[in-house]
Order: C-alpha cells, then sequence, then structure tokens
C-alpha cells in the first residue's frame, strides 16, 4: 500500500477558526463605601467585566446579574452598560433599583466588536442617573461568553 499525503493540505478546523466559545464568570463587589464613593454621580463608570486581549465578547451568550445598587425607599439609580467609549454598547439605561439579571437576550448586539487582540477591554457599568442613596454591598457577576479574536473577520472592527 502507497500512501499519498499533500504537504500543503492543512485543516481549516482549529479552536480558533471553529469559533470555539467558553464563558468567564467574573465577580465585581461594588462594596460601598470601601469600593464606590458615596455617592455615585452621573457618568460613573464602575467596571464589572473585562474581555480578556485576544478574545471577542459574545453578547446574546452573556448573563449579568446585579443586586439592588441603590437602598432608597425611592431609588433612582439608572446606569448603562458598554465599554468606555461607547457606554450603551450593550445596554441602554435602565433602572438598578431592584436586584435583576441582565440576559444575552436582552443585551444589545454592537456593529463593532468588543474586544481586541492585544489589550484587554473593559465592560463597564455607568451611571445616567445618580443613585439616592447606594447599597451597603453590591456583588455583581457576569458570565462573559467570549471566542478567541480572528484576524480575518475583527481587524478594524473593534470598539473600545
Amino acid at each position: 500500500m502507497t500512501q499519498y499525503n499533500n504537504a500543503l493540505l492543512k485543516s481549516m478546523i482549529t479552536p480558533e477558526a471553529s469559533g470555539a466559545v467558553y464563558v468567564d464568570r467574573q465577580q465585581q463587589n461594588l462594596a460601598f463605601p470601601n469600593v464606590v464613593p458615596a455617592q455615585l454621580n452621573i457618568g460613573d463608570q464602575f467596571q464589572i467585566g473585562v474581555v480578556p486581549a485576544g478574545s471577542v465578547l459574545i453578547p446574546w451568550l452573556c448573563n449579568l446579574h446585579f443586586p439592588a445598587l441603590d437602598s432608597n425607599g425611592s431609588p433612582t439609580l439608572a446606569g448603562s452598560i458598554g465599554t468606555a467609549n461607547t457606554p450603551a454598547a450593550l445596554a441602554a439605561a435602565a433602572a438598578f433599583t431592584a436586584a435583576k439579571n441582565v440576559a444575552g437576550s436582552s443585551l444589545l448586539t454592537p456593529q463593532q466588536v468588543i474586544g481586541d487582540p492585544e489589550v484587554d477591554t473593559p465592560i463597564y457599568l455607568t451611571v445616567t442617573t445618580a443613585a439616592a442613596t447606594p447599597a451597603n454591598t453590591g456583588l455583581i457577576w457576569a458570565d462573559l461568553a467570549l471566542r478567541a479574536w480572528r484576524d480575518d473577520t475583527d481587524s478594524g472592527n473593534q470598539t473600545a
């Protein structure tokens, strides 16, 4: 039997090329006043997660959980979820006055890739309406669905 091998024939399927997805659970304790100041101002940004360098976020597979972040009898805190330069890239302004889940189906699908081949991309909660009284604790967890960065589809299309 003779075996003929074509040295130019390469598999197109690799973990990167196949778009393998993994979920990274990240937790951030926004304990007041240790981490967050007593007064939250409009425009303040608090990191709730990070897309690691070399990865791309898949918003529709993510799940975010927020406790009540405003403990006042008449809470007012509202915010958006996104990146530093695009604060509402993933979710427009919404109330964070009671515990809530922000599931992938309710997250926006941005026009641009959220991620970068070389640097981490932080995900922020940006305050759009100040809190009446910040809660004493606030453990936020984010199940961020990620895939590997691909130069052929992602380059020149990312947001910061």
